[in-house]
């Protein structure tokens, strides 16, 4: 068994959802995360000036593309001013992720509900 760093496994599990581009501002909470992203050009990652926008440029490609989009940002205010995106990816059933920075920034939890929006989440 290799050992695999948690920046290595989060892109793992992108690339296994199929995810292709990343969107987000650079942050100090998965700098683990943005070093695997600089060699691994399987996984485009694309520096926004604002959340919200990450939100609806990765809401937007999933919907034209078909494919999953994500978002990668710092927890707290970071991660809320993703909420009206994310809302809005949900109602439209966009192949859509977001992952705050943070403690938990490498666990990347299914979730089929509604219950939890702005937890760490997959929708499909």
């Amino acid at each position: 068994m290799s050992d695999m760093r948690a920046g290595q496994a989060v892109i793992e599990l992108l690339k296994i959802e199929q995810v292709r581009h990343v969107f987000g501002i650079v942050g100090s909470t998965f700098l683990d995360v943005l070093d695997v992203l600089y060699d691994d050009k399987s996984v485009e990652y694309i520096n926004v000036r604002h959340e919200q926008g990450a939100a609806f440029m990765a809401d937007g490609l999933a919907r034209v593309s078909g494919l999953p989009a994500a978002c990668l940002v710092t927890a707290g205010p970071g991660a809320t001013n993703l909420i009206t995106g994310i809302a809005g990816a949900y109602v439209g059933h966009s192949p859509w992720s977001r992952s705050p920075g943070g403690r938990r920034s490498d666990t990347i939890i299914r979730m089929r509900s509604r219950s939890s929006i702005s937890s760490p989440c997959w929708h499909r």
